[in-house]
């Protein structure tokens, strides 16, 4: 959720609920998973939690009542097999990814900036 993709307010507030009911979901799933399974919820991959249930979602969505609970609890144990290694010591500065555009905002309306363009470019 680096960068909101819509640009009203309330819309962006939707956004952002949005993907902190995803966050909270996932996590519930990596906590199910972690004590279904006698593991520590924090020895877990978020990562790998996500990948994991974007591959079950699919047959989550196909599944019946009947078939339901079993495919869940089989996604719980892939959930636990996504196990973080031992990284002692580790420490990385945080670090900006995003590279910065060689390309001034656009801060007027479009159609104004393309008549400035047009006055300002040799014909």
């Amino acid at each position: 959720m680096d960068v909101l993709r819509t640009q009203s307010p309330k819309i962006a507030r939707k956004e952002i609920w949005a993907h902190l009911l995803a966050y909270n979901l996932i996590r519930a799933v990596i906590v199910q998973s972690a004590l279904g399974h006698g593991v520590l919820p924090r020895t877990l991959s978020f990562p790998g939690a996500v990948q994991t249930i974007q591959a079950f979602s699919v047959y989550l969505g196909l599944a019946g009542p009947a078939r339901l609970g079993d495919l869940y609890c089989t996604m719980l144990a892939a959930t636990a097999g996504q196990r973080l290694r031992d990284r002692p010591n580790r420490s990385e500065s945080r670090a900006c990814k995003r590279r910065p555009k060689s390309y001034p905002y656009l801060t007027t309306p479009r159609s104004e900036y393309k008549k400035r363009l047009l006055k300002t470019s040799p014909a």
